[in-house]
């Protein structure tokens, strides 16, 4: 199945900070690992890696005490209904416990 991650709670060294902060260190992370980011909104970001010939793309959102990584649509990823390469999924948990450290770091 399609990996998602709804309402991973950000942890309390950085509970303190506002959501656009949250966020900016949520876009730094990814970027640090191969992710594209476009903005959507302060709190919203579209994420895409792209790998050979496959790309995957997720939403990113967080509200300030919470973040999200939303399945968004991919490219040569064999995506049926709600099934996926196992590629995809593990990008996104990678991508997942890559936020969880940096959040834990604090800014």
């Amino acid at each position: 199945p399609i990996y998602s991650v709804q309402g991973h709670a950000v942890p309390a060294a950085s509970a303190n900070l506002a959501p656009a902060q949250i966020m900016q260190l949520i876009v730094s992370t990814a970027q640090s690992k191969g992710w594209l980011i476009d903005p959507i909104s302060s709190t919203e970001v579209r994420a895409t890696q792209k790998w050979r010939t496959h790309s995957a793309t997720a939403i990113i959102s967080t509200d300030g005490r919470t973040y999200s990584i939303r399945y968004d649509g991919s490219t040569n990823l064999l995506q049926s209904g709600d099934t996926i390469h196992r590629q995809y999924n593990e990008r996104v948990h990678a991508l997942e416990d890559a936020i969880e450290k940096r959040l834990y770091q604090r800014p």
